[in-house]
């Protein structure tokens, strides 16, 4: 299993970061965050879950690369988070690969867009596993946006927008 990378802005990323081992994905979330229930446990908010727009970055179809967007704001990233979501992705949903942290400062992009969590499952059905659970649900007050990412642009480290999100 490979380690983490983390990359922040839009210059090259570092390579690697150690490894941290935590409980929970979202240290920036407050405590009072819900609680995610187990894998295939239906949630109360699942069927709250609003309808979310098309993305210019939506592979057409499922790869190993997800795409969390909208987990924590810009600013709320700290030397744990990658970790954190690469522990609990890896228990719930299958062996992660790496997780890359990219932190966009562009301020035309919308804030809920600039913090952008890749997730790279070892196989297609942990990352399938994980959209299924993850888009759309509420974390920290946050509605979680997870789409599936483009493996050669995640292989070249392209982790920019395509298109700034206006």
């Amino acid at each position: 299993m490979q380690g983490f990378v983390r990359a922040r802005g839009t210059d090259a990323p570092k390579l690697p970061s150690s490894p941290a081992v935590v409980a929970v994905a979202a240290a920036a979330a407050s405590a009072a965050a819900p609680v995610t229930p187990p894998l295939g446990a239906p949630s109360s908010q699942q069927a709250a879950r609003p309808a979310l727009p098309a993305d210019p970055e939506q592979e057409a179809a499922p790869t190993r690369v997800l795409l969390l967007r909208n987990m924590v704001g810009p600013g709320e990233v700290d030397d744990a988070l990658d970790g954190e979501v690469k522990q609990e992705c890896g228990a719930k949903y299958g062996a992660v690969a790496q997780c890359v942290i990219f932190e966009v400062r562009s301020q035309s992009v919308r804030p809920e867009a600039r913090v952008r969590i890749f997730v790279q499952f070892a196989e297609l059905a942990g990352a399938q596993r994980a959209h299924a659970d993850l888009n759309g649900r509420f974390f920290g007050g946050r509605c979680v946006q997870a789409t599936f990412f483009s493996e050669p642009r995640f292989a070249k480290l392209d982790l920019a927008p395509i298109q700034p999100p206006l």
